[in-house]
């Protein structure tokens, strides 16, 4: 009998729901839902109450958690999503980093990963969640001894047990807490190369780069040694950079508000028909994600010496007009 897990990214701009069977050796995707973040609501005020409005001054906005749990209630109600299983993707907050490691067994390597981060982390290790999965198979080096290189994510203790806690409340209790970005890629890898065996050795890397609303994710797979199906993470980056930075640009160019330019710029986009200044705006405001988008190349390719052969595309900006070619 099939198992149901639901894999919950808990987005800015979107709330994201993937369901999936698991059966015995096999995980199939069933659908993704999404539901868009509700803008922040202000609590009501003595003056609205009838007060003086003396308490109003202080009121503050709903916290962005608040409005994301909200958006995931709506969306299990719609769709009475049930699971036996809850895993949740962070997306903020997450430190990614690749460590060269003189060392190739994997509980040698948990024990002293952490040591080899202290002095990359721009925060306490002791207030830090640390893993790592394994981004290149180990190596001999020349004098005998074993090397492998590993990808490393770090993140914040307390806003780990944040989200914890606000789904376990939602009767969500999470058994995984994972990468957005890694799972990301790993969902749409498998899902858009049903064989990644299949491919030719020169279809590979295959690039995933995730758009999303405050920042864009690069993730680098390859097939996984004798795993057939199965696909291996050996580099990953997050640019803070995303199609919110894209509307505010038009807001300040057209003098909009918020919610018009985010209309003129799903209408409109880089090419085609449209308004000149929309597409014009867009295209130097995604000027510095594609120069961050090239020292990412640089960087990949100094490792790897290779290149991408392959992109996908995802995420909200992806469905910008004329992203592809741009």
């Amino acid at each position: 009998m099939a198992t149901t897990i639901l894999g919950i990214d808990l987005g800015s701009y979107a709330v994201k729901v993937a369901r999936l069977d698991q059966g015995f050796r096999t995980v199939s995707l069933v659908h993704i839902d999404e539901a868009l973040v509700p803008p922040p609501t202000l609590p009501e005020t003595d003056e609205a109450a009838g007060g003086d409005g003396g308490a109003g001054a202080s009121a503050e906005p709903e916290p962005l958690r608040q409005r994301q749990l909200r958006a995931l209630q709506k969306l299990l109600s719609a769709q009475r999503l049930r699971s036996e299983s809850t895993a949740v993707g962070l997306s903020d907050g997450v430190t990614l980093r690749l460590v060269d490691m003189p060392l190739s067994d994997p509980k040698k390597v948990q024990a002293a990963l952490p040591f080899e981060l202290a002095g990359q982390l721009m925060a306490d290790l002791d207030d830090q969640i640390v893993d790592q999965t394994v981004a290149q198979p180990a190596q001999i080096r020349a004098g005998g001894d074993a090397s492998s290189l590993w990808l490393a994510a770090s993140a914040d203790k307390g806003a780990v047990r944040e989200i914890i806690g606000a789904l376990a409340g939602a009767q969500l209790e999470p058994r995984l807490v994972g990468v957005s970005a890694i799972a990301t890629a790993a969902v749409l890898a498998a899902r858009t190369l049903p064989q990644p065996n299949s491919l030719s050795v020169a279809e590979w890397p295959v690039w995933v780069l995730d758009l999303g609303h405050r920042s864009t994710h690069v993730v680098a797979v390859t097939p996984q040694p004798g795993r057939p199906g199965h696909v291996l993470t050996q580099f990953a980056r997050t640019i803070a950079r995303g199609g919110e930075q894209l509307t505010l640009a038009l807001a300040r160019a057209l003098d909009v508000d918020l919610d018009r330019a985010a209309e003129l710029k799903h209408q409109i986009g880089l090419v085609g028909s449209g308004d000149a200044r929309v597409k014009n705006t867009l295209r130097e405001a995604m000027k510095p994600l594609l120069r961050d988008l090239r020292q990412t190349l640089a960087a990949y390719s100094a490792r790897y010496g290779g290149t991408p052969q392959l992109l996908l595309l995802c995420g909200g900006t992806s469905h910008l007009h004329g992203i592809e070619e741009f």
